[in-house]
């Protein structure tokens, strides 16, 4: 069937249409605070309120993030695993002041332990991350029954504490363990 508009016409009619397309979605992008002022380079999440900014390795992708910027969850281009990250406001002590890295690290710890079905500690170390002192924590329990494998590097940055999580199942873990390794001395920070 031919059509009754001229070639000419119709792609008139088809730019104009496309056109409006893009303006309602960049109106609605904008009015839903979803064009930000200045982004990362491509490959990299950036947080201003956390004051940090990582590298994620080829292919892998931003799966989720608040709108705050206080937590994001990416994975990988293949395999099985997340990468987690979480920045939680230090709570001051009893005698006002912050705590310390060791006195975080037993925190974590103790909640790990009362929210991780058959927890246990593998190892700790000290390490550095962007210039700062870090703790990794290995540890490996169970979640609706299957056996998971977790590492988390703990640091401080301005008023944060901010946590790295890689969790993937055991038999799958060691898959992106270099990935997960590559993201945490990828971190830089940021004014």
């Amino acid at each position: 069937m031919r059509s009754r508009l001229s070639p000419d016409r119709g792609d008139r009619i088809g730019r104009r249409r496309l056109r409006a397309a893009l303006g309602l979605l960049l109106t609605y992008l904008a009015l839903a605070g979803a064009v930000p002022a200045q982004k990362p380079p491509p490959g990299n999440w950036e947080s201003s309120k956390l004051g940090i900014r990582l590298a994620l390795p080829r292919g892998w992708q931003l799966a989720q993030e608040t709108p705050d910027g206080r937590s994001a969850k990416f994975l990988p281009r293949v395999g099985e695993g997340q990468v987690a990250l979480l920045g939680l406001p230090l709570e001051p002590d009893a005698e006002g002041r912050a705590p310390d890295l060791e006195a975080l690290s037993r925190a974590a710890v103790r909640s790990l332990k009362e929210s991780i079905k058959k927890f246990k500690l593998v190892s700790q170390r000290d390490l550095e991350v962007a210039g700062r002192p870090a703790r990794e924590i290995f540890y490996r329990g169970k979640v609706s029954d299957k056996k998971v494998r977790w590492v988390q590097t703990l640091f401080v940055h301005r008023d944060w504490q901010i946590f790295v999580v890689y969790v993937a199942p055991e038999e799958a873990y060691l898959g992106n363990v270099p990935e997960y390794d590559q993201i945490v001395r990828s971190i830089r920070l940021i004014p």
